[in-house]
């Protein structure tokens, strides 16, 4: 918002600089004070993101460092976390700021499975960025909360209209829940917005044949919103839980002692 206001007594200072004078009539001089207000505009708003974006980076850096063989540092998780909120500073400087401060941390509050801390980011997230109303439409799912479901599903597809996962998420939660010939509705629309879309042909054709939607193709993107338990090959090396013999395999012989 100050961005804002600077900008516009910008374009007023450029008015009355070339109007006052005689130097321009009203509307020459109004042009000018328009041109004004956007370079101010654009250079102030420029600023602050890249200041965003740098924080941003910064906290990327400890959460994606946090990872120590199978356990997470929390003091590096809660210090990115610190550096997120920090970025509520430069909202009251520029617009949609405090949106996409509150995406990334509700985006990263469901990644570590936080879910409590994470809904009321979300809902405050910035209504265009999409993967932070797809989280919460699947939060809504798991709280069984339909219409929050739905209305948060409606803003993902509406903000991504190409976006195929979030397309075949909404059929799934939908199927789940019982309401087969919505799901289909749902797919339906999705084939439409991107007919060349292979994995939502094949979703479609699925729930057609009263079969199970195909899911696992769309890889990490799918397990990520924890709907499913992750299939073991999907794991990374250093992070699958050790694994003992199965139940009914021999165990293998000791070495004897003498």
């Amino acid at each position: 918002m100050i961005n804002l206001l600077l900008s516009a007594a910008v374009a007023v200072v450029t008015f009355l600089l070339f109007f006052l004078p005689g130097i321009f009539a009203a509307t020459g001089s109004a042009v000018l004070g328009t041109i004004g207000f956007a370079a101010a505009y654009f250079f102030l708003a420029r600023r602050s993101m890249k200041q965003l974006e740098a924080i941003l980076m910064s906290a990327q850096g400890d959460i994606m460092g946090a990872r120590q063989g199978n356990t997470l540092n929390q003091a590096r998780i809660e210090s990115g976390l610190t550096k997120i909120r920090s970025g509520f500073a430069l909202g009251r400087w520029q617009l949609f700021v405090t949106g996409q401060v509150h995406a990334q941390l509700g985006m990263i509050l469901f990644m570590l499975e936080r879910y409590d801390e994470a809904r009321p980011h979300l809902e405050k997230a910035f209504i265009r960025i999409a993967q932070a109303r797809l989280m919460l439409a699947v939060l809504c799912h798991r709280n069984d909360d339909a219409a929050g479901m739905a209305k948060a599903f409606e803003q993902a597809v509406a903000a991504e209209k190409k976006n195929s996962l979030t397309w075949s998420t909404y059929a799934w939660c939908l199927e789940k829940r019982g309401q087969r010939d919505q799901a289909l509705a749902v797919l339906a629309r999705g084939v439409k917005e991107s007919p060349s879309d292979e994995k939502l042909k094949e979703n479609q054709k699925a729930l057609q044949n009263g079969e199970r939607l195909r899911m696992k193709p769309y890889g990490q993107e799918w397990w990520a919103l924890r709907l499913e338990p992750m299939p073991m090959e999907f794991i990374p090396a250093g992070m699958r839980p050790q694994q003992g013999f199965r139940k009914g395999y021999r165990q293998p012989p000791k070495e004897r002692t003498r």
